[in-house]
């Protein structure tokens, strides 16, 4: 369905499925087992996309949808297979030498996809989650693109966040510097350092990790193919938001999950 706004010349990659998920972490914020995903909320969230619902934008009532859409997106869902890495093989974050915590810092804000929203109500964090969104200067705004692409998008204006501490730190860290809703972690999480440039159809290694390793071992492989993997996942949950809030805004609510969006008749929970 909708998906990304242009397309290049770049090389397909050949991708391996992500591998299966090891034990959830244990932690100070985590219930004592999490649900295996996906949970309850998520499938129902998932059973959505469907040509059904989808062939609404086609209806007169949403003619007009669809062109704003339209000029917002192409129609198809970006694949793995499309992407060039540009970084080398089995560059991957060494999250355990990590000094800097990338759950830390104003700029660390995680913007919530559905799907992510879902997993964490699955998950019984959704206290973890919030519309009160911090506030950036013109400044910090223009020295960070990515920041202020996210700052000026529909999702953040409908969308919430996780939850930060005052110290700028995600409620979900957990003392031993884990994420307390793994596996039910946002996707933007999931698929950081790895981000998309879709404007060449690339994935690369973004700047502001600095926590480095190679791995070229099939274990190193099947993890690069997992940030890939959420890469696209993250992206195309994005532009599905788009789709279900412009056409499946009933059976939203009707999930319970319109609580945690500011649309309008809502507050924050």
């Amino acid at each position: 369905m909708v998906d990304r706004a242009l397309k290049s010349g770049h090389p397909r990659l050949n991708i391996i499925r992500q591998p299966d998920a090891p034990p959830p972490v244990s932690g100070v914020f985590v219930p004592r087992e999490l649900p295996a995903r996906p949970g309850r909320l998520e499938q129902q969230l998932r059973a959505l996309w469907s040509p059904q619902v989808r062939a609404r934008l086609w209806t007169p009532r949403h003619w007009l949808d669809q062109l704003r859409l339209r000029r917002q997106y192409m129609w198809e869902e970006l694949t793995a297979d499309e992407l060039a890495l540009d970084f080398g093989v089995g560059t991957l974050p060494d999250c355990d030498t990590c000094e800097e915590v990338c759950c830390t810092g104003p700029h660390r804000v995680v913007l919530l996809r559905l799907v992510d929203v879902a997993a964490l109500v699955d998950a019984g964090l959704a206290d973890h989650m919030t519309l009160e969104k911090p506030t950036y200067s013109d400044a910090e705004l223009q020295a960070n693109p990515a920041l202020w692409d996210m700052v000026h998008s529909q999702a953040w204006q409908v969308m919430p966040v996780l939850k930060q501490d005052a110290t700028r730190t995600c409620s979900l860290l957990t003392q031993d510097n884990r994420c307390g809703a793994w596996p039910a972690w946002p996707l933007s999480c999931a698929r950081f350092p790895y981000a998309l440039d879709i404007a060449h159809n690339r994935v690369f290694y973004a700047r502001s990790c600095n926590s480095v390793t190679r791995d070229f071992s099939r274990s190193g492989r099947k993890r690069e193919t997992a940030l890939v993997d959420a890469v696209v996942e993250a992206f195309n949950q994005r532009l599905r938001d788009a789709v279900l809030l412009t056409v499946a805004r009933e059976e939203l609510r009707a999930l319970g999950l319109d609580r945690y969006l500011k649309v309008e008749g809502n507050s924050a929970p």
